[in-house]
C-alpha cells in the first residue's frame, strides 16, 4: 500500500526472463495484465440488492459540463471512415475416413504448413 502523498511508486514488471522490481515517479500511467486480479463470485444477497438500485442520471448540467467540451462537437477525435477487415484466405480442408487414416493425413497436412 502506497502513501497518498508518495513520490515514488515501486512495481513488478513482467518481462521474457521473470519479473523485474522497479521503482518509478509519480504521477505514472501503469497497465497490468489479466492475471492480476481474481474476482470474486459476488453473493445472491448482494446481486438481488443490485437489481433493485437505482442508479443516478446525471446530466451535463448537474455536472456543469462545458457543452463545447462535450458530445460529439467536444470530442477531440473524428471517425472519418469504418472498414470491415478483409477476408481472410485459406481453404478448408475436410478429411473424411477411418480416424487412423484421418490422422495420419492431418499429420501431413500439418507438416506441409511447417505446423508440426
Amino acid at each position: 500500500m502506497q502513501d497518498a502523498g508518495a513520490k515514488h511508486l515501486t512495481v513488478t514488471r513482467m518481462n521474457e526472463d521473470g519479473h523485474d522490481v522497479v521503482q518509478i515517479d509519480l504521477p505514472a500511467v501503469l497497465t497490468v495484465v489479466k492475471d492480476i486480479n481474481t474476482p470474486r463470485v459476488p453473493k445472491l444477497r448482494d446481486c438481488r440488492t443490485a437489481l433493485r438500485a437505482e442508479v443516478p442520471v446525471l446530466t451535463a448540467d448537474a455536472v456543469r459540463a462545458e457543452p463545447a467540451r462535450i458530445g460529439l462537437d467536444g470530442s477531440p477525435t473524428r471517425v472519418v471512415k469504418i472498414n470491415p477487415p478483409p477476408p481472410r484466405g485459406g481453404k478448408t480442408l475436410v478429411l473424411d475416413g477411418p480416424p487412423a487414416e484421418t490422422a495420419r493425413r492431418l499429420v501431413h497436412e500439418l507438416r506441409m504448413k511447417s505446423l508440426v
